[in-house]
């Protein structure tokens, strides 16, 4: 049974060690959830997410040339000596690599649910096979907690799209039961009411619109596929992997 499944509607509301002892899923639907699964997808080794430019290049300083990319933006802007985060850029030359991501949201999102006994990273592309692995690979009673990461303290309806959507898949697929939070019903119902407009009103959020201003119009829309990935992102050893080609931990 889930003691309780909550929705944490941006970054801001977590504080280092208060998700001790959950399992939580962080999303940042725009973009770096979607970038981390769309790089496995591809063959990176592991995505190491880090909260900023100066903790990348202290990851990298001890790791051999040719082994990994560093890729990262900050408030929307590439950082100086890194890849361009975004998923169909940074995806084509990742194979057998490690790739360290810096991010202005969904990477600091990460870095402050690390506390969690079980760490997930899902987006529109992945949430079904995510919900899934959890439902079927974790048992016993437990409480689960979808982060979203927000934009720089503010609400963004992309991430809250994406939590309805989870909880849809994952009320599917768990056959014990489930109590919600306020917020978690308003996402599961925002999703169910509006789920067949979701790519209008996806394109006309602040950070949709934001990426279209700056040509990033084919990642957005790529962000905004449902279910197209199988890759599950569980956070081990200071990394994500894809535990989907792994043996599972319950």
């Amino acid at each position: 049974m889930v003691n309780q499944l909550d929705v944490i509607l941006k970054k801001e509301d977590v504080q280092t060690g208060d998700l001790a002892g959950e399992i939580v899923v962080v999303l940042d639907v725009f973009l770096a959830t979607t970038t981390l699964s769309a790089v496995l997808d591809e063959g990176a080794e592991e995505v190491i997410a880090v909260k900023d430019a100066e903790m990348a290049k202290k990851i990298s300083a001890k790791m051999k040339d040719g082994t990994f990319i560093m890729a990262g933006e900050l408030d929307g802007n590439t950082i100086d000596g890194f890849e361009y985060p975004w998923p169909l850029h940074l995806k084509v030359n990742v194979k057998g690599k490690s790739v360290i991501l810096a991010s202005t949201n969904g990477t600091v999102a990460i870095d402050r649910s690390v506390a969690a006994s079980h760490l997930y990273a899902a987006s529109l592309i992945n949430s079904k096979a995510v919900a899934q692995y959890i439902a079927e690979q974790h048992t016993g009673t437990f409480d689960i907690t979808l982060v979203c990461a927000g934009d720089t303290g503010q609400f963004c309806l992309e991430d809250f799209i994406g939590a309805g959507l989870f909880i849809e898949h994952y009320l599917t697929y768990f056959s014990g039961g489930v109590k919600m939070t306020d917020s978690a019903v308003a996402a599961l119902n925002f999703y169910r009411g509006q789920k067949d407009n979701l790519r209008r009103i996806l394109t006309d959020s602040k950070v949709g619109k934001q990426l279209v201003s700056m040509g990033l119009e084919k990642d957005m829309i790529y962000a905004c596929k449902y279910d197209i990935s199988s890759t599950i992102l569980e956070y081990r050893n200071g990394s994500f992997r894809n535990v989907s080609i792994t043996k599972p931990r319950v």
